[in-house]
């Protein structure tokens, strides 16, 4: 495939990348060699290249039967981390802290709002974070958390 028509793939915004608007570009730059490719495979299964379906199928499948089940159409990414999962993940993990039992998140929310340090602990984990976010998450079992007051160093 052309670095051209990948870069012209691309730029249809990604709510309007239906099949007809992508048959359009890859016909505009008499891309036929391509087209055929794709038609072809869409042709032999229906939901070719659909990872926002092959991905909860799945997820579904690896739940019902505890093992994890391979597809065509699901790559092998490593494992990610969004501001999404990182939210979700705080607001589950709980931990007991002066006889209280908070929520990673309260705990940030707090320590945003009452550590005057608070900033530079921030920067410190999260350049921590940048160069072995798998280690501390291995060690610590949570996806986001502080560190210990005396900082990373």
């Amino acid at each position: 495939m052309r670095a051209g028509l990948l870069a012209a793939l691309r730029a249809v915004y990604y709510l309007q990348r239906t099949w007809p608007a992508l048959r359009v570009v890859w016909r505009r730059m008499s891309e036929t060699e391509f087209a055929g490719w794709l038609t072809k495979h869409g042709q032999r299964d229906r939901h070719f290249g659909d990872l926002k379906r092959a991905a909860p199928l799945a997820a579904v499948r690896t739940a019902l039967d505890g093992a994890a089940v391979t597809s065509r159409a699901v790559a092998s990414v490593p494992v990610w981390e969004t501001a999404y999962s990182r939210r979700w993940s705080n607001a589950a993990v709980r931990g007991r802290v002066a006889g209280l039992e908070l929520s990673t998140e309260d705990r940030v929310v707090y320590q945003q709002v009452f550590a005057p340090e608070f900033r530079e602990r921030w920067t410190a984990y999260l350049e921590h974070l940048s160069l072995c976010s798998c280690r501390w998450r291995a060690t610590t079992g949570h996806v986001l958390a502080l560190p210990p007051s005396g900082g990373w160093r």
